[in-house]
């Protein structure tokens, strides 16, 4: 009787069906494989930025950063501003309550 070329033997996918798969994507699974493709990621994009000419570095970090700032900013105004409101009102409830 000669080999089965018709595919794999069934032991063979019982065994791939219990082992784990194998390779790159494998590392992307756990915490550290992760932050080790952010930072991979991260030095790429630092290399990139570094190789650009000064004044095209300076408008990519004004474009950039300008909008974010501003965004943060706006932020923490809404904030501040719903606290300040929410304060008022408890303050405001208490001395009608004290009445």
């Amino acid at each position: 009787m000669g080999p089965n070329l018709t595919g794999p033997s069934p032991r063979r996918d019982a065994c791939a069906a219990v082992r784990p798969p194998r390779g790159p994507h494998v590392l992307a699974r756990t915490v550290s494989g992760v932050l080790h493709a952010v930072a991979t990621w991260w030095d790429g994009v630092e290399l990139w930025l570094t190789q650009l000419t000064f004044t095209l570095q300076v408008i990519l970090v004004v474009g950039v950063l300008g909008p974010v700032c501003w965004g943060i900013a706006a932020t923490i105004d809404s904030l501040v501003e719903r606290t300040v409101a929410w304060r008022l009102a408890a303050l405001e409830r208490r001395r009608v309550a004290g009445d």
